[in-house]
């Protein structure tokens, strides 16, 4: 399997490209569709292996990060992660949260549940926003 390369054109787009840097697949990525699909699916070929690209949005309510921390926080509200996908990306709604870094680690921890990361960098406690995260997978 040729190696890919994954990054987000304009407006959400979702681009890979192959070993040679040539852009070859594009997806808009439109939530409210998502939302009432539940998951996008687009299949990726490549030699006999044939891969998913799956793209999940759900409205989830992150914990507070006490000061000078780094925790993971799991969400099971992810329905139709597998163990063993593989998390290429994590958009969380709006502005980041000033002093905190995250997701700065996602992972399927168990099935229909994602875990992510978030470090807090300052003295006071800090919480991520709430709302829609765009997960981005491959299996």
């Amino acid at each position: 399997m040729p190696d890919l390369s994954f990054s987000v054109g304009t407006n959400g787009d979702l681009v890979y490209s192959d070993s040679n840097q040539k852009p070859r697949f594009v997806k808009s990525v439109d939530q409210s569709a998502q939302l009432l699909a539940g998951i996008a699916a687009t299949q990726l070929a490549s030699g006999n292996v044939t891969r998913q690209l799956l793209s999940f949005a759900v409205n989830i309510t992150p914990a507070l990060t006490a000061l000078s921390t780094a925790a993971e926080q799991a969400f099971g509200t992810f329905t139709g992660l597998l163990v063993g996908d593989i998390v290429l990306g994590v958009m969380p709604p709006g502005a980041p949260t000033a002093g905190l870094v995250g997701p700065a680690n996602a992972r399927v921890s168990a099935g229909n549940t994602l875990a992510m990361s978030w470090g807090n960098c300052t003295a006071g406690n800090l919480t991520a926003p709430a709302g829609i995260y765009t997960v981005v997978v491959l299996r």
